[in-house]
């Protein structure tokens, strides 16, 4: 049962973007997982520029940078 969490920046997405990025993960899960599409849950969470050291960098990156599958490009 995979579950995506997706912090960005504001603006906030719209209605459209929003179904679009969850339809593109659940493909996703379903292709590389193999799950059902019934079991893929989507968050998406904007975050104020200002804020996403404190909120997302130091909290979710940071702690797992060695381990991440994927990892930034960029350091704070």
């Amino acid at each position: 049962m995979p579950h995506f969490k997706i912090w960005h920046f504001h603006p906030e997405l719209t209605d459209d973007q929003r179904q679009r990025l969850a339809a593109a993960l659940e493909t996703v899960a379903v292709d590389i997982l193999g799950t059902s599409p019934s079991a893929v849950s989507v968050d998406e969470i904007g975050v104020p520029e200002d804020a996403w050291k404190a909120d997302v960098f130091d909290v979710e990156i940071l702690p797992r940078h060695e381990d991440l599958v994927r990892k930034p490009g960029y350091s704070m």
